[in-house]
């Protein structure tokens, strides 16, 4: 609908789709950002309370059961930085989609016409943040996510999020206050209690 009314996606307007099927969001230019449903979760209370039917429990009350969604999975349709410095927003930009893959200030650099301290000037005034810690903030990001949604362990966590795996677990620590075992560990028990509820 955006291509054929002539708006540019992302610049001009973002798009999230629901779902998060790849073979849709994956194979679309620009690749679409997308809700993810938890269906295993899904999947799993259905069978717990079919279970509890053949076993002569009561069926459920209160009719409606939300499951609440895993997050964004963020892909090409929502890649925009809202500042209005273009330098920025392609800084940004570039972040967004390598700080996974161990993204470094000189990499980021050559990517961006614009001088260092000029974009650490730039990104402090629009975000508060230097390039550097807004890498280690989008890494971080992705760290919850794993921890929370995988049972992966802490090394293929930290090689995932681009971190050094031997400091992985101060990196994390000093971001979020919590060691990456805790946060996982409490991530668990707050699906276990919506489950259960």
């Amino acid at each position: 609908t955006c291509r054929t009314i002539g708006l540019h996606v992302p610049e001009e307007v973002a798009v999230l789709g629901v779902d998060n099927d790849p073979a849709c969001c994956e194979t679309h230019r620009p690749t679409i950002s997308s809700v993810e449903i938890p269906w295993r979760k899904v999947g799993f209370l259905m069978a717990q309370w079919v279970r509890d039917l053949l076993l002569g429990a009561a069926p459920p009350t209160g009719g409606l059961v939300l499951v609440p969604p895993m997050g964004v999975v963020a892909r090409q349709s929502t890649d925009v930085a809202a500042v209005p410095d273009r330098e920025v927003a392609r800084a940004l930009g570039f972040i967004r989609q390598h700080a996974c893959e161990g993204l470094s200030i000189k990499q980021l650099l050559a990517s961006v016409p614009i001088g260092r301290r000029q974009l650490e000037r730039a990104t402090k005034k629009h975000l508060g943040r230097t390039p550097a810690q807004e890498i280690r903030r989008v890494q971080v990001e992705q760290a919850c996510r794993l921890l929370a949604q995988t049972d992966l362990p802490m090394p293929q966590v930290a090689m995932k999020c681009g971190m050094p795996a031997k400091y992985f677990y101060r990196l994390f620590r000093l971001a979020t206050g919590s060691s990456p075992r805790a946060y996982r560990l409490a991530c668990q028990r707050v699906d276990t209690s919506r489950a259960i509820q």
